[in-house]
Parts: C-alpha cells; sequence; structure tokens
C-alpha cells in the first residue's frame, strides 16, 4: 500500500508548482504523452499532475465538481460539471482509476460508497473537497465537490 502523507504531499506539491501554469495545456500534454511522456515514466506521478491540473483549472473555471468514472481498470474519463459540462482531455490508460486509487488512499475511502472530504492546500488557502464514490462492479465514480467563489 502506498503512504497517504507521501501521496497527499506530492498532491500538494504540484498544486503549489501549477497553480501559475495553464491547467488547460499540462492536462493537454499529459493525455498526448501519457506516462512515457513523464520523465519518471511513474504513472503514480503522471496521475498526480493529472489530478491537480484537473482541480486547479476546475477552480479556475467555476466548476461545482470535478467527475473521475472508470469502465475496467483501463478505460477512464474526466470531467468538470457546473453551468456546462466540459469534458477534460482522456487520461491516459489506466490513469482515471490510479487517479482514483490516490483519492481513496488519501481520504481512507475504502468502501464501494462512500464520502470524504480532501485537504487540498493552494498557496497560502486550504481547501476543504467533498469527495463521494459510487463503485459497481467494473464501473466506479468519483465526485470531487469544488469550492465556488462567493
Amino acid at each position: 500500500m502506498k503512504d497517504p502523507k507521501s501521496l497527499h504531499l506530492k498532491l500538494q506539491e504540484y498544486a503549489d508548482c501549477y497553480s501559475e501554469s495553464d491547467a488547460a495545456r499540462e492536462l493537454e500534454e499529459i493525455s498526448e504523452k501519457g506516462a512515457g511522456g513523464e520523465v519518471t515514466g511513474d504513472i503514480t506521478d503522471v496521475a498526480l499532475k493529472y489530478l491537480s491540473s484537473s482541480i486547479l483549472l476546475g477552480i479556475e473555471e467555476e466548476a461545482q465538481k470535478l467527475q473521475i468514472a472508470s469502465q475496467g481498470p483501463m478505460q477512464g474519463d474526466c470531467k468538470l460539471i457546473g453551468k456546462k459540462e466540459t469534458p477534460l482531455p482522456k487520461p491516459p490508460i489506466g490513469l482515471a482509476r490510479e487517479m482514483m486509487g490516490i483519492v481513496r488512499c488519501i481520504t481512507g475511502l475504502e468502501g464501494d460508497v462512500g464520502e470524504s472530504k480532501l485537504a487540498y492546500g493552494l498557496r497560502n488557502d486550504r481547501l476543504e473537497i467533498d469527495v463521494t464514490v459510487h463503485k459497481s462492479g467494473d464501473k466506479e465514480v468519483m465526485g470531487l465537490t469544488l469550492p465556488t467563489a462567493g
């Protein structure tokens, strides 16, 4: 099992690193290059970067929710849900499942259905992201409710 503190710390580091970059462009690059485009070739690092960039883009776009879905271990997609539904660049093979595994590990969500909170540091702010998960067979959907302005 991966260390939840280490994963959470890396997620925070990527949030800090990518907060001043173009999150949409980061997602495009990850989608195009996959894990092979990463210097380390580590799917966990790629998943952390995709997850962090997705959250940042969702906040920037004032989305209400980031939804990650997978059908089996290899197929998955992500989208932002708000005033409109915006599909994000296709995550590389197996990445959606890896992202959900990371969030489950950090938050301690173990069951097929559950809710938890994810603390997400963004510069000098700490955001509370509500996390829900629903799994049935090979299909799993995770929702991250993003903070909204106002």
